[in-house]
């Protein structure tokens, strides 16, 4: 005596993406399809693995036929069991057809089983499968990321499309697929490309597909949390050093920032005159403080000279606006600062 468990599922558990004509989205719609009348305990009227239920009972067609006890309880379990069966064919039918074009529904509609059914669908789409898989092979060569473009959002659409032709049975080589992501990545990558092969080259370890993707997801990861373009000439390279060329502000902005002094521990090399100072504290209160200036060209006058109207070789270099200190500019450092 069979035992049957029915299990009431939300309509979520029957929702599958409705099949393409040009079966593009055949090898998504066919996982979906059987994992959705799975979960609903259907998956055997298409797999093979069980058929309708026979009669237990030998019948002569046209003839009237008196059933003893032990043949009744045999044709009413059999009643039961066939019900069972067809109320599973009709909605695994209706699925079907719910999820195809109306062409396609007429193809099919003349089909005995589900089972049927779904092997007549299967087989027209299975073969066409080899001009959708290299249609995909060609676009997953031609699969570029833009300029500042996301790519794990990259990464994950060549991922889906080798698993699709690997469903087709037209999975791209390891080597064919590391060729592809190197390709699709923008040129700012060249250097950090450069620097992971030749480490790979050093160390005797040759990277897979997932391992570059990864490491590449790891170093945009990187550059987005930083701020910077880490590939990028002109910002903060991969290796953490700054590139500055003479009207990068990084330099004023480094010495706006809280904590910072204009002040070394050595002598400035670029004002041999000039002798720095570490930072003040409560023993430095009789050293000579920096005197404040104007911006003005009117009162700067003459405070690039000493007593006697005569520039001083040590503030030649400020007098002549070769030196940056920050934006500070309003602030005259005074040459040969004794050290406490």
């Amino acid at each position: 005596m069979s035992t049957t468990t029915t299990v009431k599922l939300g309509d979520d558990f029957m929702k599958v993406p409705r099949l393409d004509e040009a079966g593009k989205n055949w090898v998504v719609y066919k996982d979906r399809f059987l994992w959705s009348i799975d979960a609903r305990g259907y998956v055997h009227h298409v797999d093979g693995t069980s058929y309708a239920p026979p009669d237990p009972v030998a019948r002569s067609p046209g003839v009237a036929q008196v059933l003893t006890a032990a043949e009744a309880a045999l044709d009413v379990q059999w009643r039961a069991d066939l019900r069972v069966w067809n109320q599973g064919e009709a909605i695994v039918k209706q699925q079907i057809a719910a999820t195809i074009s109306d062409s396609l529904f007429m193809k099919i509609r003349g089909k005995g089983t589900a089972r049927e059914i779904w092997e007549a669908l299967a087989s027209d789409f299975e073969n066409r499968s080899r001009m959708v898989s290299v249609d995909l092979r060609r676009r997953l060569q031609l699969e570029h990321c833009a300029e500042k473009g996301d790519v794990r959002a990259h990464f994950t659409k060549l991922r889906t499309m080798r698993e699709d032709l690997a469903a087709m049975g037209q999975p791209p080589t390891e080597d064919d697929f590391y060729a592809i992501i190197l390709g699709s990545l923008p040129t700012s990558y060249d250097p950090f490309i450069s620097a992971v092969t030749a480490t790979s080259s050093v160390v005797g370890m040759n990277l897979s597909p997932d391992e570059l993707m990864r490491t590449v997801a790891e170093e945009y990861d990187r550059s987005d949390l930083d701020g910077f373009d880490r590939v990028s000439e002109g910002d903060l390279s991969s290796t953490g050093s700054f590139y500055l060329s003479d009207d990068d502000d990084t330099f004023d902005d480094f010495f706006e920032s809280p904590g910072t002094s204009i002040y070394g521990d050595e002598t400035d090399p670029e004002m041999p005159g000039l002798q720095t100072v570490s930072d003040s504290s409560d023993e430095d209160d009789d050293m000579p403080e920096l005197q404040a200036v104007s911006d003005s060209e009117d009162e700067d006058e003459g405070d690039e000279s000493d007593e006697d109207g005569e520039v001083l070789s040590s503030d030649r270099a400020w007098a002549d606006g070769k030196v940056r200190v920050g934006r500070r500019r309003g602030l005259r450092i005074l040459p040969s600062l004794p050290r406490p």
